[in-house]
Parts: C-alpha cells; sequence; structure tokens
C-alpha cells in the first residue's frame, strides 16, 4: 500500500476514479484537482493510465 497525491486533468475523471474503484478514506481538493488516499500500486496505476492521472508525491506505507 502506498500514500499518494495524484493530481487529475479534471474533477470529472477525479469523481468517475473514486467512484468506479471505491477509494475509501481519499481526501480530494476540488480546486487543485488533487486526491490524496492510501490504495495499492494496482489502483495508482488504473488512475494514471485510465483517468489521467499524475502522481504528485508517493510514500509507502508500513503500517496504518
Amino acid at each position: 500500500m502506498r500514500k499518494v497525491i495524484l493530481v487529475f486533468p479534471d474533477v470529472i475523471s477525479m469523481a468517475e476514479f473514486l467512484l468506479m474503484n471505491k477509494v475509501s478514506k481519499a481526501i480530494t481538493d476540488s480546486g487543485k484537482k488533487e486526491l490524496k488516499a492510501i490504495m495499492t500500486d494496482k489502483v495508482v496505476a488504473i488512475a494514471c493510465k485510465e483517468y489521467g492521472a499524475k502522481i504528485k508525491e508517493l510514500i509507502i506505507v508500513t503500517h496504518f
């Protein structure tokens, strides 16, 4: 699992990503089009490939 900050091209793609991938406990900032959450590498890859997100920050999480 990784703590990640993703920047999306628009708010619609961010909302679609959240709904389709059931990301829980995400913190969003619609003005900056940013999403902060803890997720797997697979889900991060989906955000980038399918929804056009860019990784702003990525941190390995060793415990919750």
